[in-house]
């Protein structure tokens, strides 16, 4: 029964460690991002109060921000899934080479 313990503890370890690289990727994207988004609202209301851009024109700018965010939402879920794949595909390689080692141990 230990064996199988730790069989599973390392395939978990597998999966932890593969999915780790791509979450600081997913972070750093996110926050570069935003960090952008945040800039052109700002540079959008400082031109509407200024009156250098139009309520249309602020407007329409507005929603391609919004049109930007969405797209943003669609590719950390991308990154994500990336992740929770690599590291499925770990854990299943790992535990599937315990077994095989588990039932050679057997025989």
């Amino acid at each position: 029964m230990s064996e199988i313990s730790d069989a599973l503890h390392t395939a978990l370890q597998s999966a932890l460690n593969a999915a780790k690289p791509t979450t600081p990727v997913a972070r750093n994207f996110v926050t570069n991002f935003l960090k952008g988004r945040a800039a052109a609202f700002v540079d959008i209301a400082e031109g509407l109060a200024s009156r250098d851009i139009d309520e249309g024109t602020a407007r329409y700018l507005l929603m391609q921000e919004g049109l930007l965010l969405s797209a943003e939402a669609e590719a950390v879920a991308g990154l994500s899934k990336v992740a929770l794949q690599a590291a499925a595909d770990a854990f299943l390689k790992s535990l599937t080479d315990s077994i095989k080692a588990l039932l050679k141990i057997a025989l």
